[in-house]
């Protein structure tokens, strides 16, 4: 398999999450073509499970949302682009369910952080999806060639020349820099040589060879250089860290065992909701319909300045 042909069926599997609400200052909304990128996350199960960080679904509820708002809204929506003729549609799916692991048990030889692997699974409201394909038992050696597509530094990337130029995510290619602590069949975690910025947590990775993901980005790791005396400042190097998916593929067995018929809620599938709703077709130069509330409160105002300093949302 060529990567040409891998990519153009693993990007059907990745998604955005954005936030419900935007806010704005002013008498009017600004124009947005596109809505901000909290994170990156690919689908794992058809009927709706879908694999990001742990601080990315933190972050989630630290949106704003407006008091009007019904109660059963989450404050973020998953989005899903849809190549057409016409241009990218957009679906925006509802979030039902939000798994984060409480309680981590490991095996004896475990090296890992204690609190265990940086993941989440979102549950959304819609079956039918295409699920990428994860390999959890073939041993992730260093040297092997990986691929990772998400949506590094989020909207900014899209938005690059000051417009929108791009309406997809990125895909880049590196190998497997390291495995933690050292080669084995369950490391707790793996390094890749591919720089990523905010925004391109929660991405895939995958083999190049097969196409099935073998792991999940989970954070940057950052040189600190000196600013003047007592100021410095984080530089991003070409080496990332990554989630093996083995870790996935457990925490997925779980919630399918526990929660069998909240995942067999009697929704439409992504076919159904695309033939049967209006499409909202994204091209360059044409505003986003996002919904934008005022700010009306301090509080609010409040709100808004700690959610931009979040550190988290990358």
């Amino acid at each position: 398999m060529s990567l040409v042909s891998i990519y153009r069926e693993l990007k059907k599997s990745i998604v955005a999450f954005i936030p419900t609400y935007t806010f704005f200052r002013g008498e009017s909304p600004p124009k947005s073509e596109f809505p901000p990128i909290i994170g990156t996350g690919f689908i794992v199960h058809e009927d709706g499970l879908i694999a990001t960080n742990a601080h990315v679904a933190r972050c989630f509820e630290k949106m704003i949302m407006p008091k009007e708002a019904p109660k059963e809204e989450r404050p973020v929506r998953v989005l899903l682009l849809i190549p057409t003729d016409e241009g990218m549609v957009e679906m925006f799916l509802d979030v039902l369910g939000i798994f984060v692991p409480t309680k981590f048990t490991s095996g004896k030889f475990y090296y890992g952080p204690k609190e265990g692997p940086d993941l989440a699974l979102v549950q959304v409201k819609v079956k039918g999806l295409a699920p990428v394909v994860l390999d959890g038992s073939t041993p992730i050696e260093e040297g092997s060639e990986i691929g990772t597509a998400g949506f590094p530094m989020g909207t900014d990337m899209l938005t690059a020349p000051g417009w929108l130029h791009q309406i997809t995510p990125t895909v880049q290619k590196g190998i497997v820099a390291a495995v933690h602590p050292f080669f084995s069949s369950t490391p707790h975690s793996y390094s890749i040589n591919v720089m990523v910025q905010g925004g391109a947590s929660g991405s895939p990775i995958f083999a190049c060879d097969t196409g099935k993901v073998i792991g999940m980005i989970s954070s940057a790791v950052y040189n600190r250089l000196p600013l003047g005396e007592k100021i410095s400042y984080r530089v991003p190097t070409n080496i990332s860290h990554a989630i093996p998916s083995h870790y996935i593929i457990n925490f997925m067995k779980h919630i399918l065992k526990d929660y069998p018929d909240r995942l067999s809620t009697e929704v439409e599938t992504l076919d159904q909701i695309f033939k049967n709703n209006e499409k909202i077709v994204i091209t360059p130069g044409e505003g986003h319909p996002g919904t934008v509330r005022k700010v009306e409160s301090e509080t609010e105002k409040e709100r808004i300045s700690k959610v931009l300093k979040i550190d988290g949302i990358d």
